[in-house]
């Protein structure tokens, strides 16, 4: 279709020996690129009225008829599809053989363009399905599972007849015009780069070519041309500017002009500019810097102008078919002589499952996670419940559970998170331990099931919503609310009614209210901030948590000080409540150790001196740079009436500690404020119990309401935002004054043992799911 592609690639691959249907371009849609000179007599096997209806069929931005596909599946043995994703989308709909996506460069990114179109299922399950990129850079950019599925990068020529005037630009006589390109200007996507070069660049010199639609009525666009008369304006220009700067795109009229032997300038960023690779001669970085070089252009200076031909060398020949014909050829010929299978295996797509097949039938035990959690989770099932924030958490206990446990995991997802998962799971996805199920799994084929057919389910929850197919009915927040309850509701049941799942994991309370029906056994999952979190919110949302908590079999969380908390602020027996460390994942230029600057760090130095004087604990890497510096600032003052308080401040990320510490030398409060990364499990529960306040910032979940209190007088929340220092003055000297004057012996903590420096949830766990008799247990 593509008027370059219609004179190199589709004529290579006849040379090699195979028969090509190329079909003509029957869209409505305007494209300035395609070749609507169609070659009705092209070489052909196929039946004579096979070949007439194929002749008569847009397959250009239309879905295909049933007749379409069936003549597909029965006459070809592979689909190249090139460019976009909205000619892939029937390919991938209808045909089983297969399919061959050569993409050149492209706006945005295709991984994203897919996932939007509800392709990304079809695409992994296809067992033979390769992308083919015409340059390795374009697909940098891309998600994981894109280029996993990418063969060797293939570039792509020019016309044969751009070679037949390579370097013949320094025998000609030259004008002073810098070209341009800008096709189609009607459109508004080229529109913008018009109007750009009419702001910034409206020097009558300049000349802008490219196909047009209708006269633009301005003199400097020189508009269509016929091949030889464009290339002999490329041989008489004093130069061509490329004034594009899309990451991943190189429009081919800068690579003949190169071609021709003629110099180009261009800006900075752009696939051309990442092809010269930093500093190159034709460069420039300002309008001012590419003006000055056009003028050097227009005045023919000959060492500037020898700097750039030489300079273009290396580029040019990516489009040479001298170098890009082998690597077409062995390319191609492996994928349509030998049919391979993916690069990675296919996925097995049924029912909103992906997995690599099956999961019945082992012996380990199932647990399925709850990981459904809606981008507007906060606004629909929970007030102060930092959603991203369990999800993250989740997902590194799912981590933790395939690296050090035998089980195998479901877990659960909306549609539009699976390919992440997938990204980040990959491996345990592959080998069969983990499944992923897309709770709305409608929406991985578009509203229909496996196997193409329309999902009573699907058409059930649409109408609930009040949005029928076919129809345009409008939906509102409570029907919105209602598809997602019996979505959810359809998700729960399928896994408490699973014979193979011995336990369920539900990660922060208040967000599965639906949860506290589960026959099986449930695990209540609530991350360190989260259970703060859950501590100040609502009374609606507190009961939900309370009832979960209650009803769970375990409680599991991920800091060692929480197990006694929550025991306490649930009322619960200690043999319920566990914790499990999980990995920080911190990238790996911020894992370095921090600098002491002569604070005590040590373990030891900071339970002597917690146990001497009052202390205001901020645990977690949960408050931001500007709420560390309002609660330095309140403390600097407590210390008036309180001189013997002390401010611990934990586990601080390291892009924000060093502030903190900074704040701390200016409000001259550095020797009573004491900093640790990473408290030992024994020094952060003696933290928990015996803190006279626990300091909370909104990364940590915190509510919006300054100094609001729970847990006795013991929780106080920053907010940088709106955050007043006299409120929260307030609310720690009533901590500090209500704090008992002396503190345990540290060796002897209220409530029995130090929880064990590895955690305990794995074991607790494990005794859950896969108990002596070999069979789960009932729910407690």
């Amino acid at each position: 279709m593509h008027v370059v592609l219609t004179r190199t690639e589709l004529p290579r691959l006849r040379e090699l020996g195979y028969e090509v249907f190329n079909p003509p371009y029957l869209a409505p849609i305007y494209d300035q690129s395609a070749n609507l000179d169609w070659d009705a007599e092209q070489p052909t096997t196929l039946p004579e009225e096979v070949f007439r209806i194929l002749s008569r069929t847009n397959f250009f931005y239309a879905d295909f008829s049933p007749k379409i596909a069936e003549i597909l599946n029965t006459y070809f043995d592979a689909i190249v599809v090139t460019i976009t994703p909205v000619w892939l989308e029937p390919v991938l709909r209808h045909f089983r053989g297969p399919i061959i996506y050569r993409i050149y460069g492209q706006h945005g990114h295709l991984s994203s363009e897919i996932i939007d179109r509800k392709l990304w299922a079809r695409l992994v399950s296809h067992p033979n399905f390769h992308i083919v990129p015409f340059c390795d850079q374009v697909v940098e950019d891309e998600a994981p599972w894109f280029r996993a599925r990418c063969m060797a990068s293939v570039p792509y020529s020019l016309p044969q007849d751009t070679f037949e005037h390579r370097d013949t630009w320094l025998s000609h006589g030259h004008s002073q015009a810098i070209m341009v390109s800008v096709p189609n200007i009607h459109n508004p996507f080229f529109n913008r780069m018009y109007q750009h070069l009419n702001t910034v660049y409206p020097d009558p010199f300049i000349r802008i070519y490219g196909v047009q639609r209708a006269d633009v009525g301005d003199p400097r666009v020189v508009g269509s041309l016929d091949r030889a008369m464009l290339i002999r304006h490329f041989q008489q220009s004093a130069g061509y500017f490329y004034p594009y700067q899309d990451r991943n795109v190189c429009y081919l009229p800068p690579i003949e002009m190169m071609t021709v032997g003629g110099p180009v300038l261009f800006a900075p960023d752009s696939l051309l500019h990442r092809f010269f690779g930093g500093d190159a001669p034709g460069l420039g970085r300002t309008p001012d810097e590419i003006r000055t070089k056009m003028e050097w252009l227009r005045q023919g200076d000959a060492p500037f102008v020898h700097e750039i031909l030489a300079s273009q060398t290396e580029v040019r020949k990516l489009y040479d078919p001298e170098h890009v014909n082998p690597r077409f050829d062995a390319v191609m010929q492996a994928l349509l002589d030998d049919a391979p299978p993916s690069p990675v295996p296919p996925l097995s797509i049924r029912a909103g499952d992906v997995s690599a097949g099956s999961r019945s039938g082992g012996a380990e035990p199932v647990i399925a996670c709850l990981g459904h959690l809606h981008p507007a989770a906060n606004g629909l099932w929970s007030e102060t419940m930092p959603a991203e924030e369990v999800r993250e958490r989740l997902c590194r206990l799912v981590g933790t559970l395939l690296a050090e446990t035998p089980c195998r995991l479901i877990l659960t997802s909306y549609a539009a998170g699976l390919p992440a998962l997938c990204d980040r799971y990959g491996e345990a996805v592959a080998n069969g331990r983990l499944v992923l199920h897309a709770i709305d799994h409608e929406q991985l084929q578009g509203g229909q099931d496996a196997e193409g057919q329309p999902d009573a389910v699907a058409l059930m929850l649409e109408t609930a919503a009040g949005t029928v197919a076919g129809t345009a009915a409008e939906a509102t927040p409570a029907t919105e609310r209602l598809t997602d309850a019996l979505l959810r509701l359809r998700c729960l049941q399928r896994l408490d009614g699973d014979p193979d799942i011995a336990a369920v994991v539900v990660p922060g309370g208040g967000l599965f209210p639906e949860a506290v029906s589960l026959s099986k056994p449930a695990i209540l999952f609530l991350p360190q901030a989260v259970a703060i979190s859950a501590a100040t919110a609502s009374p609606a949302e507190r009961r939900r948590t309370d009832l979960l908590a209650r009803r769970a079999t375990l409680l599991l969380t991920d800091a060692p000080g929480m197990a006694d908390w929550l025991a306490h602020r649930f009322g619960l027996p200690p043999a319920r409540v566990a914790w499990v460390p999980l990995p920080e994942e911190l990238p790996k230029e911020l894992l370095k150790e921090l600098p002491t600057d002569g604070h005590p760090l040590a373990d030891d130095a900071l339970l002597e001196t917690s146990g001497t004087a009052p202390l205001l604990y901020a645990p977690s890497s949960g408050s931001s740079p500007d709420e560390q510096a309002l609660l330095l600032a309140t403390f600097s003052l407590l210390l008036e009436t309180h001189p013997t308080a002390r401010l611990l401040i934990g586990a601080s990320s390291p892009t924000v500690e060093p502030e903190a510490r900074r704040v701390a030398a200016r409000l001259g409060v550095e020797g009573s404020v004491l900093w640790t990364a990473a408290a030992d499990p024994r020094l952060e529960r003696r933290l928990f119990g015996q803190a006279a306040a626990l300091c909370i910032g909104s990364g940590a979940g915190a509510g919006r309401e300054l100094g609001r209190q729970s847990v006795g007088a013991r929780t106080v929340r920053l907010d940088a935002m709106d955050g007043d220092i006299d409120l929260l003055a307030d609310a720690l000297l009533r901590a500090l004054d209500a704090a008992p004057k002396s503190s345990p012996d540290p060796a002897s903590p209220a409530s029995g043992e130090p929880a064990p420096p590895h955690g305990d949830g794995l074991d607790r766990l494990l005794q859950i799911v896969k108990p002596l008799d070999g069979g789960p247990t009932d729910a407690g």
